[in-house]
């Protein structure tokens, strides 16, 4: 992913999925979802959360147990908090699976207020 992006994902029901993105830059994108639909055991998330120092960037991984592979991820930041002074926004801007068992998101405060990120292993 390129560029400062905010996003979110919520599952609606057990066939829909809604996504939603704020783009924070200037320049187009383009927002894809995927449904993982299979048979089998539904995947299950862990995820680790780091706290984003304002005006800092931070890479928080989390990581599958022991037997089980990295189906997909997902992150979740912090809501944007504060006033026009000073305030935490916290943008992911780089996703990537570093390994089969885990999920990397890098993310950015461009505010002078801590916030946090959260990356999501989705493991069977």
């Amino acid at each position: 992913m390129e560029g400062a992006l905010s996003e979110r994902g919520a599952r609606e029901t057990s066939t829909r999925l809604q996504v939603a993105m704020v783009n924070l830059t200037k320049s187009a994108t383009t927002l894809t979802a995927f449904a993982y639909c299979a048979t089998g055991a539904a995947p299950t998330a862990h995820a680790t959360t780091v706290s984003v120092a304002g005006h800092h960037q931070v890479t928080a991984r989390a990581t599958c147990p022991a037997s089980t592979s990295l189906v997909f991820g997902g992150v979740e930041v912090s809501p944007p908090t504060g006033n026009a002074t000073h305030f935490s926004s916290v943008a992911p801007f780089g996703m990537t699976a570093p390994s089969p068992e885990q999920w990397a998101v890098t993310a950015y405060d461009i505010g002078d207020v801590a916030g946090t990120v959260t990356a999501i292993a989705y493991c069977r």
